[in-house]
């Protein structure tokens, strides 16, 4: 499986530090789609901070990903840097184990709406 972050972000509401970040989670073969991903943390590197986000465990709801085009998952961040965001995210089973493991660029996400 892999994940990616969606490539535009949103601070909701606009003006605040409440940095809503979205993604998905797609299955790459049949085992994917029974594997349970309890959590997803990512580091966001924008204009040379460091912000860390996570699903938080989903509020104990696994999530699954499924075919193109994924499973829709969100997590929130506290900032209010704006514009070009690296990422680098971990998708954790139930055991803390890792699922997998994605970076980005190429298309890295941009903060809008400041």
């Amino acid at each position: 499986m892999h994940g990616q972050i969606d490539s535009i972000l949103n601070h909701v509401p606009a003006g605040s530090h409440n940095l809503i970040v979205t993604g998905r989670l797609v299955a790459d073969n049949p085992d994917d789609l029974t594997t349970q991903v309890k959590e997803i943390t990512a580091d966001l590197t924008i204009n040379g901070k460091t912000v860390k986000c996570s699903t938080n465990g989903n509020h104990g709801n696994g999530i699954y990903a499924t075919w193109p085009p994924g499973t829709l998952w969100t997590m929130q961040a506290s900032t209010d840097e704006c514009g070009q965001a690296t990422g680098n995210a971990t998708a954790y089973d139930d055991h803390n184990g890792i699922v997998t493991r994605w970076s980005q660029p190429p298309t890295p996400p941009t903060i809008v709406v400041c």
